[in-house]
């Protein structure tokens, strides 16, 4: 099932069947449409209207102001709100506080509702939010703020800086009493951080179409819209995008799948959720971080035969307790085993999926706690953290768990060396986001 707090971002138009969402956003359409489609979501659904313009903070918020009255006149009614500049960089913010706070006063005084910020993944900084706390301390109650949400894959959905600021501490007092719009959501191009030069790492690519099929699409789609009805103060988000016409923005379209998003909204009855791929929890519950993904590193495992790291590494001080990361039976690996000599203590867990078999890894232990040939369910535990077997750079330094996973689908300069039956795997596509 999906949500319907999960809607539409719309540019110019469609002929999509929309259901019923909690929220759509329109980009660049006329008052017509804008009527058309109250007609078809219903008088409860938040329209969201924006026109695409370029330097608008180098005029007087009037000036906006004066362009669109007789439009958003036109167009509005009490579940209609406007935005005006969008993704506004942290170098701008002194500037857009001020603009923003003109425009929304001018709002104000013909009774028409605003949606402020429409901030980038990422975007403000922590430092930068008291900049913007004049223009959030002004907002009436029928106000929104609104920012996008990107992930790289479907682990990523996890990942509060990506998918749900207004939980981070640093966020929270900024934003508490106030009515989130998720104006964009989507797979992405991501920033993940720093490398140890402080160059900023990006993960991901613009658009889900290059990324992952429409199926594991789908599964995204229902995660983060879970996510979504966690928070009451969220009214919705906005899936990026269907409508335009420029090629760059192709790989987000998903007008061949959003008949199946309406299919399943509440409203529509019940529909099972197929079993589309395999379904991983995460092998370390407290304090889990990942110090080293899959491919990683390169220069350092070419030499050993893959084009990169070929599993998932997890911070883990000797003695955490690793836990399966899905039913199966596990087999305790031997001493003698090939593969002892890049894992030292470790085990497997092997699981059915669609009549295939796969395996995950569990490497580097201290000590194995199942009887081999155990059956387990997800999350039982089944090892403790060590730092046996190769544990040398790049990987992380100290203790830590490494987690692979086979699988029979060929995935080329991955194929096991010692089973040539299956192949390594990105463990974080198949990972469910913490505590799924």
């Amino acid at each position: 099932m999906i949500s319907q707090k999960l809607g539409l971002h719309i540019l110019g138009g469609t002929a999509l069947h929309l259901g019923r969402p909690r929220l759509v956003k329109l980009v660049d359409v006329s008052p017509q449409y804008v009527r058309e489609v109250r007609a078809l979501v219903g008088p409860e659904c938040l329209i969201i209207m924006r026109w695409v313009e370029n330097g608008l903070l180098d005029s007087a918020a009037s000036a906006w102001f004066n362009r669109h009255i007789g439009q958003m006149q036109a167009m509005a009614d009490p579940m209609t709100a406007f935005e005006s500049a969008n993704e506004i960089a942290d170098s701008d913010a002194a500037r857009y506080s001020v603009w923003e706070l003109a425009r929304m006063r001018l709002m104000h005084t013909h009774g028409l509702r605003s949606v402020l910020g429409n901030w980038s993944v990422g975007v403000p900084n922590e430092k930068v939010w008291p900049i913007y706390k004049p223009m959030l301390d002004e907002m009436w109650p029928t106000d929104f703020v609104g920012m996008h949400c990107y992930w790289v894959n479907y682990a990523d959905i996890s990942n509060p800086w990506h998918t749900a600021r207004w939980t981070l501490p640093e966020v929270k007092p900024y934003l508490d009493g106030k009515q989130l719009v998720v104006t964009e959501c989507g797979r992405d191009v991501v920033e993940m951080g720093k490398d140890a030069q402080g160059n900023v790492i990006y993960k991901g690519k613009a658009g889900w179409k290059l990324t992952c099929t429409a199926a594991e699409y789908m599964a995204d789609l229902r995660a983060y819209s879970r996510l979504l009805d966690a928070y009451p103060n969220v009214v919705g988000a906005t899936v990026y995008q269907v409508g335009a016409i420029d090629d760059q923005w192709k790989p987000f379209d998903v007008t061949a799948i959003w008949p199946q998003v309406v299919s399943e909204y509440a409203e529509g009855g019940t529909v099972p959720e197929p079993e589309e791929k395999i379904h991983l929890v995460s092998p370390i519950r407290t304090n889990a971080v990942v110090t080293q993904e899959f491919g990683a590193n390169p220069v350092y495992y070419i030499p050993l035969g893959y084009p990169g790291h070929n599993g998932r590494d997890y911070r883990a001080p000797e003695g955490t307790v690793i836990r399966a990361a899905h039913a199966g039976t596990v087999y305790v690996g031997r001493p003698t085993s090939p593969y002892s000599t890049s894992y030292g203590v470790f085990c497997w867990v092997k699981g059915e999926f669609q009549q295939k078999t796969f395996w995950t890894l569990y490497g580097h232990c201290s000590r194995i706690l199942a009887e081999n040939l155990e059956v387990v369910p997800a999350g039982a535990i089944i090892a403790l953290s060590g730092y046996t077997g190769r544990c040398e750079p790049p990987g992380p330094a100290g203790s830590h768990l490494h987690l692979g996973l086979e699988t029979l689908d060929a995935n080329p300069g991955y194929r096991d060396g010692f089973d040539k039956a299956f192949y390594w795997h990105d463990p974080a596509v198949y990972m469910l986001p913490q505590g799924g």
